[in-house]
């Protein structure tokens, strides 16, 4: 790592982190364009809930995010840990607490939360691509059954 500074390795950590919270409010929104852009062309995804299901390529990736049924979710994405490994390589490694319900109702009523949130998380390479930090590979995990 003698090529960082120390001041582009913090910004490094930072862009990784915060594209890290992006991809669980995107995800929330159901805002696929957006997490279509957070991944590398041939990314490895897995999700917590299917760690042995791994998807390759961005398009796939995003289609097995679409297909999911709907819900009202909220991932809290906590202790970010960036490692950078070089000017456009790095690793991270985080927890993901999800808290989900059904859809909203069409009369605006509030949905009813799941009383049991999933608790895991995620194993992340990131790569810079163009300037930009993206998911090279995110393997989620669940740290209890459901």
């Amino acid at each position: 790592m003698a090529d960082l500074t120390d001041l582009d390795r913090m910004l490094a950590e930072h862009a990784c982190a915060r594209l890290v919270n992006a991809y669980a409010q995107a995800l929330d929104r159901g805002d696929y364009e957006a997490l279509e852009a957070m991944y590398a062309d041939d990314a490895v995804f897995a999700r917590p809930t299917a760690p042995a299901d791994r998807v390759v390529g961005r398009p796939e990736i995003v289609a097995r995010l679409r297909a999911r049924p709907a819900a009202t979710l909220r991932h809290v994405a906590a202790d970010i840990v960036i490692d950078v490994l070089s000017p456009a390589e790095a690793t991270g490694a985080s927890y993901i607490v999800l808290y989900r319900g059904p859809a909203p109702a069409e009369n605006g009523a509030l949905p009813t939360m799941n009383p049991v949130p999933l608790v895991g998380a995620f194993k992340d390479r990131f790569v810079k691509v163009d300037g930009r930090w993206v998911f090279k590979e995110r393997l989620g995990s669940l740290a209890y059954a459901m």
